[in-house]
């Protein structure tokens, strides 16, 4: 079921999506700005990201928030 809500970001900002609905979702109310940073917990998420015109995603290595914070770090240090 998709709730989708506008969100406000600016740029620097970085957006987690953990699935192809949250990306729906989200494109139901808001922009996809090459301005922000992407990250996808999988394969099929970030797909369903480059369906949307995202061309800079971070996949996280292993399906966890976890490891998508890791790539977070890996790339912000």
């Amino acid at each position: 079921l998709l709730d989708p809500k506008k969100i406000p970001c600016q740029k620097g900002d970085a957006l987690f999506f953990m699935s192809p609905s949250a990306v729906e979702s989200f494109a139901m109310m808001n922009k996809f700005d090459t301005e922000l940073d992407y990250y996808s917990i999988g394969e099929t998420t970030a797909n369903t990201l480059r369906k949307k015109g995202v061309q800079k995603i971070n996949t996280a290595k292993e399906a966890s928030f976890e490891a998508m914070l890791h790539q977070y770090t890996i790339k912000n240090n």
